[in-house]
């Protein structure tokens, strides 16, 4: 787990966590440099929780990866990286490791993800990109899913549906997939990496699954106030760009082009509207520093 200024969040999370059945857990919690007492927290309520204290915030791939060293150095069979806004249920890891033995194939699982207000309410179960534009997409609320040309896995068992990508707020690796591709991409800080890091597993030859069988609820963006912050509007702005210039080889450009001014002008236009003048001028910032290709922490959070 990944925290910062998320205490009760990260209280609950954890809970949740330690209430698994049918499965041995390890819990790390990496924390980039909270102001309100998490780390404390889990020092006094939890020792058993193994606790990496930043002095900065590193950004959420970084934390990772922290986090992912950690349990390479213990020999585990499982890395499962979750979000402390996130919340499992008895049951999640236990179907979540029992679909990672169906095939060695399964480099990244995800359960389907609901708003954790509306247990009902999809927020995720198919992970998508459209290469002729570098959008990436999920699929929910009922919405068809998308097969690739290439997957009979997607027909063959109606448990697990394919994906180009899955969050990272909730997914489950073998630990012998990051020593093959590598781990996560730092430069994003917060976004998009989970879409780079998809990318390569299946440029590697593994297979990017949900399991339909489980699933979690999510408060989206809890941390970094919400996916309409100004935080969260800049990673989102800045990171697009700079995940299509590093794909641009598989990308139609022109057409990448068109629909990028489109969309953050759209973002741009909402935020003007719904007078959030902060996260409009986080948009602009993103658009400039994403064409400049800066890169890691920078600007957001203040």
């Amino acid at each position: 787990m990944v925290s910062w200024n998320s205490k009760h969040e990260t209280e609950k999370s954890i809970q949740r966590v330690l209430n698994s059945e049918g499965i041995n857990v390890q819990i790390a919690v990496v924390d980039n440099n909270s102001s309100d007492g998490t780390c404390d927290y889990i020092k006094s309520n939890y020792p058993e929780v193994r606790l990496i204290e930043n002095d900065e915030n590193k950004g959420f791939s970084s934390a990772c990866n922290q986090g992912i060293e950690h349990f390479l150095e213990q020999d585990v069979n499982f890395i499962f990286l979750l979000n402390t806004d996130l919340y499992v249920n008895t049951q999640t890891l236990a179907c979540l490791t029992d679909a990672a033995d169906k095939s060695q194939q399964f480099g990244a699982i995800s359960p389907v993800v609901y708003h954790n207000d509306d247990d009902k309410r999809v927020w995720f179960e198919q992970g998508c990109v459209n290469w002729t534009t570098s959008a990436s997409f999920h699929q929910t609320n009922g919405a068809p899913l998308i097969y690739s040309q290439d997957s009979d896995l997607d027909r063959s068992d109606e448990r697990f549906v394919g994906n180009d990508y899955i969050p990272f707020c909730s997914a489950l690796f073998r630990p012998r997939v990051f020593k093959e591709v590598g781990m996560l991409p730092e430069s994003y800080f917060l976004y998009y990496e989970d879409v780079d890091y998809c990318t390569q597993l299946s440029d590697h030859g593994y297979k990017i699954i949900t399991d339909t069988q489980t699933s979690v609820q999510h408060e989206e963006s809890a941390s970094s106030g919400g996916r309409r912050s100004p935080t969260a509007t800049y990673y989102t702005a800045r990171n697009h760009i700079q995940f299509a210039m590093r794909f641009r080889n598989r990308i139609n450009i022109p057409v990448s082009i068109i629909w990028i001014v489109i969309w953050l002008s759209l973002l741009f236009g909402y935020r003007i509207i719904t007078k959030q003048p902060e996260a409009a001028f986080a948009v602009a910032y993103g658009i400039y520093d994403g064409l400049c290709g800066r890169t890691g922490r920078f600007r957001y959070p203040q």
